[in-house]
């Protein structure tokens, strides 16, 4: 089988079949056609919507990158935070100043009179100035300086940085109480008792409203402890 097969291959005969012939003839006597046909017309393509072209370094067309082709804001000249102009401000040198801080209060306590339930006060002391020989007097407690004494360990009784004092250093009935630069004179020592007398050792005797008295502006002076209202006294923070 092998013997023949090469021997075929190697011969390779021409066969031709009559079917091959017909086909070939009848090829050559097709007729021309009577009209040449028209070239095929291709469907014009459809419009693609235009894409924008793509901004420089990968952004969206809107927003160009780097900022070379935008206009620069607009520079706003109504005002500002620097607070200086007329239009206002937010901020800056417009600030409201701070409320100064309230004084702080005068060390010391008030003496309040039993009969007027008002306070020792150095006449027209407001100011916070002691005035050597002012009167004291009663009037409405208001814890201003004038109305705060503190009673130190040497005896005095001081206010606005003077002492408590019995006028020319006097023992008499009737003679003022005043504030005085301290000098060391018994006539400015005073102790108050726990029966709320306010004494003049070296006088022994009280300190006194005049004439009873309970009103503002009621002086004060030196008499004979008699244990009434007005010469009653209490010490209050």
């Amino acid at each position: 089988g092998i013997t023949f097969t090469m021997l075929w291959i190697a011969y390779k005969p021409n066969v031709s079949t009559g079917a091959t012939e017909k086909v070939a003839a009848a090829g050559n006597t097709l007729a021309p056609s009577a009209e040449p046909s028209r070239p095929l017309v291709s469907a014009p393509p459809q419009a693609q919507p235009e894409q924008p072209a793509p901004a420089p370094g990968g952004g969206e067309s809107e927003k160009p990158s780097g900022g070379h082709s935008a206009a620069p804001p607009p520079v706003d000249t109504s005002g500002g935070s620097g607070g200086s102009g007329t239009s206002g401000g937010s901020g800056g040198g417009g600030s409201q100043p701070k409320p100064k801080p309230k004084p702080a209060e005068a060390a010391g306590q008030l003496i309040i009179g039993q009969g007027s339930d008002r306070c020792v006060d150095v006449t027209g002391g407001q100011d916070g100035v002691g005035r050597d020989g002012t009167r004291l007097q009663i009037r409405d407690c208001k814890r201003t300086p004038n109305q705060k004494w503190q009673f130190l360990g040497d005896g005095t009784v001081r206010s606005l940085g003077m002492c408590m004092d019995v006028a020319w250093g006097s023992k008499d009935d009737g003679a003022a109480i005043q504030l005085a630069r301290c000098s060391g004179n018994p006539a400015q020592t005073f102790v108050l008792s726990t029966q709320g007398d306010l004494v003049n050792p070296q006088a022994n005797k009280c300190v006194d409203a005049v004439d009873n008295g309970t009103g503002n502006g009621t002086k004060l002076q030196l008499w004979t402890c008699a244990g009434t209202p007005n010469q009653k006294w209490r010490v209050q923070d």
